[in-house]
C-alpha cells in the first residue's frame, strides 16, 4: 500500500486535475465570465471537476484585508479529489502574499499540489506550486 507505483499514479492524477482546472479557468476568462461572483465561479469549477468524477470539498472561506484599503479580499478554497488544493481570488494582481497564503494553506494539508486562480486581473494569472514530499 502506498508504494512508488501509488505515488506515480497520484502524481499523474494531480497533474490531470491541475491541467483541467487551468483549462477551465482559461475558458472562463476567455468567455468573460470572470466578471461573475467568485462564489459562482467556484461552483462552476467544482461542477467541472464533478463531471470528471473528482470529488470537491469547499473549505471555510478566507477573508484578508487588502493592503492600504478597507476592502476585504474574498478567497474561496477547495480540495479536488483530496489531492489538489485550489485557491480562487479576485485581486488586481497576484503578489507574494498570495503565494505565501497558498504555501501556508498547502502546508496545513497532506496535498502536494497547490493552485491559485485569479479572476480579478485583466489577463489570466495563476500559480501552481508543489510541496516537497521529502521534507515531510
Amino acid at each position: 500500500m502506498g508504494g512508488p507505483e501509488s505515488e506515480d499514479m497520484d502524481e499523474t492524477l494531480s497533474a490531470q486535475i491541475t491541467a483541467k482546472l487551468i483549462g477551465s479557468y482559461m475558458k472562463m476568462v476567455r468567455d468573460a465570465q470572470h466578471e461573475q461572483d467568485i462564489q459562482k465561479l467556484a461552483r462552476d469549477l467544482r461542477q467541472v471537476m464533478t463531471r470528471h468524477v473528482w470529488q470537491t470539498v469547499e473549505l471555510p472561506p478566507l477573508r484578508q484585508r487588502e493592503a492600504g484599503s478597507n476592502n476585504h479580499v474574498i478567497q474561496v478554497v477547495f480540495l479536488v479529489n483530496d489531492q489538489v488544493l485550489v485557491l480562487l481570488l479576485k485581486v488586481v494582481h497576484l503578489r507574494s502574499r498570495e503565494w505565501a497564503t497558498l504555501e501556508r494553506l498547502l502546508a496545513g494539508t497532506h496535498c502536494t499540489v497547490g493552485l491559485v486562480l485569479n479572476f480579478g486581473s485583466r489577463t489570466p494569472e495563476f500559480w501552481r506550486i508543489q510541496k516537497d514530499a521529502e521534507k515531510e
